[in-house]
């Protein structure tokens, strides 16, 4: 007696090509928040070495935002880079 076996073709989950939009958008979404992560972090560190140096010379700083805004731009360019495969 042969046994029928049913052939069930198993749907990929980890195939980003068969990915919706909601998963596409939060796998980019996720990817870009630990680039800004890393990058805030770096500059924060030549931020807080600048402060340091500075202040050794009684000189003033207070522009610890501007460096949030510079680690998203740098972030998304490293994204968009990512994207259309830059790297070397």
């Amino acid at each position: 007696m042969e046994s029928q076996s049913a052939s069930v073709q198993p749907t990929s989950v980890t195939d980003p090509s068969q990915d919706g939009f909601k998963a596409k958008a939060g796998r980019e979404i996720v990817h870009f928040l630990i680039i800004f992560a890393y990058v805030w972090m770096m500059v924060l560190l030549f931020q807080i070495h600048r402060f340091v140096i500075l202040a050794e010379n009684q000189i003033p700083i207070d522009s610890f935002g501007l460096g949030l805004i510079n680690a998203l731009v740098v972030a998304k360019v490293i994204l968009i880079g990512d994207r259309f495969r830059l790297s070397a």
